[in-house]
């Protein structure tokens, strides 16, 4: 019984630490980033790729939020999370695929496409999903999801806090190919 004891004392304290667990997410070469980073890095492939997707499709994303959100058990558990709809006239889920692929490989991702409609990239630490498309088509326009998340990380308990103050980001409404 003891034994057991100290095996969940043990796990509860390399969990449960806000302030020792860790001091922010590890960037390409196994360096700490801290929270301003990792937004930094989110926020520049967000720049660098809806212009591109929306010029590339004619189309336009209405609106992109991102925002840290809770992704552990705590508030030091965090990750930077960016939404958006891609609104676009989309008459073939697969070709659609491989033009998401195109544009996100032009801009330094590793990139797959699963089931033939959604495309799953990386870049380090940071997950871009998007499609397939939601719904039919109406009027002639397509809504292709778009997700983008940095890794769950470790933060300690003043960037936790930090973090909470720091408001949602709104990329520009809407982000069309000439923005």
């Amino acid at each position: 019984m003891t034994v057991y004891v100290l095996g969940v004392l043990l796990l509860v304290s390399a969990c449960g630490s806000s302030d020792g667990g860790g001091d922010g997410a590890k960037g390409d070469g196994g360096e700490k980033m801290s929270y301003e980073s990792v937004k930094s890095s989110v926020d520049d492939l967000v720049s660098k790729i809806l212009p591109e997707l929306a010029t590339t499709f004619k189309g336009e994303f209405p609106a992109v939020r991102g925002g840290f959100n809770e992704c552990g058990v705590g508030p030091q558990f965090q990750k930077y999370s960016v939404r958006g709809e891609l609104h676009a006239a989309v008459e073939d889920d697969a070709k659609a695929a491989e033009m998401i692929r195109g544009v996100l490989a032009d801009a330094g991702l590793d990139v797959t496409i699963d089931d033939d409609q959604t495309v799953v990239a990386t870049q380090g630490e940071t997950r871009v999903v998007m499609g397939p498309a939601m719904g039919r088509p109406v009027g002639g326009v397509t809504i292709l999801p778009l997700a983008i998340d940095s890794e769950c990380q470790t933060y300690n308990g003043s960037d936790a806090d930090a973090m909470r103050e720091v408001p949602p980001n709104d990329y520009g409404s809407p982000v069309t190919g000439t923005s």
